[in-house]
């Protein structure tokens, strides 16, 4: 489970958005960046994400089935975040 109750503006994860699943990433994904969308598995490859690892990446998306989340760690902004997501696996 995820704690998302800090502000976290940039995910855009608000009350209306739950609930949120999380799951591997699928062929055709997309998320949004800006006011653009852009392929799941392209963002991956820029951010130099392995192959292997690609297939098996988390995810998270809201309730209509939107990428909300996307855990990168060579991004600025994630790095940010980081420190205010609470992860807990049960």
């Amino acid at each position: 489970s995820c704690d998302f109750t800090v502000d976290l503006y940039p995910l855009k994860i608000y009350p209306s958005s739950y609930p949120l699943t999380f799951r591997n990433v699928k062929k055709g994904d997309k998320v949004k960046i800006g006011e653009m969308f852009k392929k799941v598995n392209k963002v991956l490859k820029d951010e130099k994400v392995p192959l292997n690892k690609r297939k098996k990446y988390p995810i998270v998306l809201d309730k209509n089935g939107n990428v909300v989340y996307l855990p990168l760690t060579n991004s600025l902004s994630q790095k940010m975040l980081v420190n205010k997501i609470k992860f807990v696996v049960k």
